[in-house]
């Protein structure tokens, strides 16, 4: 269970840090956005896939690793709308 805690974390984060990243960039090419944003979802879903599948025998609880990964989805997701659309309104 613990290895299943932090393979997910680290796949948050890099999720996390990726998503950052991006908003950065952004800022500073907002012409390229469209293409920014699906790059990155590109990039985000190789490593997720590759990670897991590389560490699959290490995965011991895959439902917590599930969840974890959910949660730094969905916190990448909603902060990336709210940085967007406060920067529109």
């Amino acid at each position: 269970m613990t290895n299943s805690l932090l393979l997910g974390l680290v796949v948050c984060v890099f999720l996390i840090i990726t998503q950052n990243v991006v908003l950065k960039i952004y800022k500073r090419f907002p012409e390229h956005g469209i293409g920014l944003m699906y790059g990155s979802l590109g990039v985000k879903l190789m490593f997720v896939c590759g990670i897991t599948l590389a560490l699959r025998s290490e995965i011991e609880n895959s439902i917590l690793y599930a969840i974890i990964i959910l949660m730094g989805v969905l916190y990448s997701n909603v902060r990336t709308i709210l940085e967007l659309y406060v920067k529109t309104n």
